[in-house]
This record gives structure tokens, sequence and C-alpha cells, in this order.
């Protein structure tokens, strides 16, 4: 492959750069933003996750995160506070490689703070403002471009920009090859076992369950345009329009997931990874200008600065390889089983390198529910703390989804009934005891125990429904 040939396809223009700036550092006030609504209950000892078990039993040796220093309130109020300030000074492009650096640094550790409430979303927020750590994304349209302006070489070729495309295009290679069931492969029902979880189905998705053959057809796109898309941007001939296209199938598969599902953030995030496939024809079509200095040519690097600029990069290369390692390990662990080995373990753990697209893989789940969670009082009276000490029903909820606060929530109740069910639900329902008897404190409506029951629903094939079971999944005495 030529260098020019090169340049096009892995080269990324400055004003793309800026893009992705201003946008990572939107998501990620966003992201804090949408954390702090459930600080003390996800973040502070006095929550789901007290800091001594989260070490204890959960986190390995090379895991890090300041906001383990302190459980209280005030303090994870404090570095979400900092986290805010410097995500703003990236957005605006304030000495932006240290405010991005920053960001990054406060975002994994935050989300290291519990990791239960961890969707895919947040593996892809991080690693995307990873990569953007080694590149030059105050060029242009920054406080740094208006402070001192500079030139630049036009687009911005480096490990960084071959990493962070890579890192587009891997994740939709990884979950291809995980979709293996005929779900996804030729019996095309996917979408509908999808939209059948109703603790994720939003209004929409549960209109569009109503039409089979469309189910089918949307599966098939789906699986297609991950299949084709991560391919399509690396075509060498027509790349500029190759990729307009693909980004805005991308863009329009996302929504559609967004409409259809409760994700989170998760459409959001992924619009802005595609995004940096965004040519710079884009922004000459618009009329918008890189504001780099003419014909200005890189000064002469001195040894010191050559070391600041190449050992980023040669970071950025180790990375890159480790990602591609950790991801056929993901797929074949048998052919990449050194990617566990004690040092590059430590490796993918102190940079949170380590993901899994697994998501709706091999198939999606044919199972989910609702749960029930009675607690007798004092009075005699029996309530469900799961509702907010409301009656006690275990009919099915008209809308299951509105039983989750948000996905973060979503995200850690299902841990209550998988495999680490025995770790998190006596934790859990330790937090609702004492959220319940703090308000109720020295009355007869105190509570001394509660039951755990989880509604466990199936969906067949061509609409069928198993028989709903209930399952108790723990009896817990109240602390």
């Amino acid at each position: 492959m030529g260098r020019a040939r090169f340049r096009q396809l892995f080269g990324i223009d400055v004003r793309t750069l800026a893009l992705l700036r201003i946008s990572l550092a939107s998501l990620v006030l966003l992201d804090l933003c949408l954390r702090a609504r459930d600080l003390s209950a996800h973040y502070t000892d006095g929550g789901v996750l007290p800091r001594d078990i989260l070490i204890e039993e959960f986190l390995t040796r090379w895991q890090w995160s300041f906001h383990l220093f302190n459980g209280t309130s005030q303090f994870q109020a404090l570095l979400f506070a900092m986290a805010g300030v410097v995500a703003l000074a990236m957005l605006v492009g304030f000495r932006t490689r240290v405010t991005t650096v920053l960001t990054w640094v406060l975002l994994c550790s935050v989300q290291t703070r519990n990791p239960a409430i961890g969707p895919a979303v947040d593996d892809a927020l991080r690693l995307f403002v990873f990569w953007s750590m080694f590149l030059p994304l105050g060029a242009v349209w920054s406080v740094d471009a208006m402070r001192s302006p500079r030139g630049l070489d036009n687009p911005v070729v480096s490990v960084a920009s071959v990493g962070i495309m890579v890192q587009v295009a891997l994740i939709y290679v990884v979950t291809v090859v995980l979709k293996s069931d005929p779900a996804w492969r030729s019996d095309f029902t996917a979408i509908y076992y999808a939209l059948s979880l109703d603790e994720m189905a939003t209004s929409i998705g549960l209109a569009v369950r109503n039409y089979p053959a469309l189910m089918k057809v949307l599966t098939f796109v789906t699986f297609a345009l991950e299949i084709i898309a991560p391919v399509a941007v690396f075509v060498p001939v027509m790349t500029a329009k190759v990729r307009m296209v693909a980004i805005a199938a991308m863009m329009l598969l996302h929504l559609g997931m967004g409409l259809c599902l409760t994700i989170g953030m998760f459409p959001y995030v992924m619009w802005v990874g595609w995004w940096a496939f965004l040519p710079g024809e884009f922004w000459d079509r618009l009329g918008l200008q890189t504001g780099l200095i003419a014909d200005a040519q890189p000064a002469r690097l001195t040894r010191s600065q050559q070391l600041r600029h190449w050992g980023p990069q040669l970071l950025a290369a180790i990375a890159l390889v480790y990602v591609l390692a950790y991801s056929g390990r993901v797929v074949d662990r048998q052919r990449y089983w050194f990617v566990v080995s004690p040092s590059m373990n430590a490796f993918g753990s102190a940079l949170k390198l380590k993901q899994n697209w697994g998501v709706f893989a091999p198939r999606p789940h044919s199972g989910d529910g609702w749960y029930v969670m009675p607690a007798m009082r004092r009075d005699g009276v029996e309530i469900d703390l799961f509702r907010g000490g409301g009656p006690v029903s275990y009919d099915k909820p008209a809308r299951i989804t509105d039983d989750y606060a948000n996905d973060r929530w979503r995200k850690y109740l299902l841990h209550l009934r998988s495999g680490e069910s025995k770790r998190h639900a006596p934790l859990y329902l330790d937090y609702l005891c004492r959220d319940w008897n703090g308000v109720h404190l020295g009355t007869n409506q105190m509570v001394s125990s509660v039951r755990l029951y989880f509604m466990e629903e199936y969906t067949l094939p061509d609409g069928q429904v198993r028989p709903i079971e209930r399952k108790l999944l723990l009896e817990h005495p109240c602390p």
C-alpha cells in the first residue's frame, strides 16, 4: 500500500478530530449527569457495593480507582465535579492533551468503582477517549488553537489514528463472529427475541413486535450492516463517498436500536465512533476551513521533544497489538491464550483495554421477567420493597421497563439472577432494608427480612410463551 493510499485510509482530518473532542467530552458530561442521579446508591459505602467488598471480592490486582479513597457521598460528589470541570475544559479545547488524559483517568476511575452497573457502552466510551489521548484533538476549533495557531499535516496519520479506526471496526467484527446462532444467520429471528425482552423493549419496540416479517428483515439488515460497514470504510476506491454512506447507514441502525430498546447512551457513543471516519471532503462541502496556518512547516523537534512525541505513539502501538490480540482471544480463547498471561493481563487491566462485544450473542436471550421482593413490616403488613413499599403482587406489570429507574439499574439487577447472584443479591437486599428502615426508624413499619423472587418468562418461537415460573432466589434477614 502506497503512502498516499495509507494516508487516505488511516488519516483523520483535523476538523473531524475537533468534532471527536467536542462529542466525546459532551458524552462524558452527560454520563456524569446520568450517574449523579444515583451517586449515593452506586458509589458510596452506604449503597449497593461498599468499597471493602468491592476490593475483596470483585477487583483484581491491577484495577484501580480514585473513587475508592473515600466512601462518603461528599467525596464522590467532589470527584464528579472535578471530572465535569476537566471534561468541560476538554470540550472547549483548553490544554487539550492534558485534559483528555485526565478525562480518561477519571472516567476509568468512576467505571471501576462499580463495575456491576457498567453496560457495553462504558467500554466503548472509555476506549474512544483512550485513543483520543494520542491525537491532536485541539488542533482546530479550540482555545489552544486560538492561543497558539500552528501548522500541522492534515490529515493526521499516526498509530492512534489507525487505533481508533481499527477499534471501531473490531467492535462489529467481534460481535459478528460471536453471533453464531441461526437466529442471526439463517432463521433471522434475533430481533423477535430481542424485542420480546419486556425489560428492554420500548413502546416502539413493542409495536414493531407485531410484525413478524418486518422483524426478520430488520434482523437481516442489522447483521448485514455489521458485516459490510466495518469493511466498507477501508475500501481504497471512492473512499470518501463509501465512508459517508457507511456512516449514515450505521447511524440509522443505532438510532433504530435506541428507539426500540432501552440501551442508554449506546447509540450516541457509537455514532461518535463512526464519526472518526468522516473525510475532509465532508467539511469542505460545508465550507468549514481547518484554521491551520497556511504553508506552515512543523518545527524541527529536539531530542526531548521527539521522546515526548514518539513515547505516546509507542504506547499506542503496544495498546493496538494488545487490543487486536485480546479481540482474538474473545473469539478463539485457545489460539490467543497468551493474552491472559500475567504480564499481558496486567497491561490490559491497568489501561482498561479489556473488552467483550458479545451483545445479543450468540443470540438474544429468550428469557426475562420481573422482580417481586416481599417484606413483612412489624405491624403485620406485607410490602414490596422493590416497588417502594407498595402492595405485593406477582402479576406481570403493564410495562416492566418502568421497574427500572434507568439503564444502569437494569444492568445491575441482571446480576441478581445471573451467575453472580450469590454475591450481588445479599448486598442489594441489605441496601433496600437499610434504605427503608432508615426512613422508618423506630416505627412499626420497619422490616426484619425480605424475600427475593424472580418471575421468569420464556419466549418461544412464533409468539408462544411458556407459563411464568416463580423462583425464590434468596430469603435474607435485614441488617
